[in-house]
């Protein structure tokens, strides 16, 4: 009967080394950003502590503390409505981004219609002094 009161109290040690052990590898996140990236992490963890061959008790332990850790951080994620947040954040970057590629196909274009402007200048200019050139003779 010790045995399993034994396996108990271990049990409970494991659990507890296991939530400290996650609680000093993921401090409390202070942004959306970070929350969101904090949750990914996590997500990744889980699977790779999953995918390993050999897991012992600790290890099951280990990921249940994860999991509650992952659990924490989406509440968070819900109660700072960070959904918003890192959607507004995703359309401003891409905001950014589509105006500076329109500002570099803007550039890219440039030159070509100097070309073409200096181009009908000089056209223009040899035309008005073909024409004057035609009165003056006709005189």
């Amino acid at each position: 009967m010790s045995a399993l009161f034994g396996n108990n109290t271990d049990a409970q040690g494991q659990t507890q080394r296991a939530y400290r052990t996650v609680s000093e590898e993921y401090s409390k996140p202070d942004s959306c950003v970070a929350t969101d990236k904090a949750i990914k992490s996590i997500s990744d963890k889980i699977i790779l502590e999953r995918n390993k061959l050999l897991l012992n008790q600790y290890q099951n332990f280990y990921i249940q503390a994860l999991e509650s850790k992952k659990a924490e951080y989406k509440s968070l994620f819900a109660e700072y409505n960070c959904k918003e947040i890192i959607e507004n954040i995703k359309l401003l970057e891409t905001g950014i981004a589509q105006t500076k590629y329109a500002i570099k196909s803007e550039q890219q274009v440039i030159p070509k219609n100097e070309i073409d402007q200096k181009l009908y200048i000089a056209i223009g200019g040899i035309m008005v002094l073909v024409a004057l050139y035609i009165v003056l003779n006709k005189k």
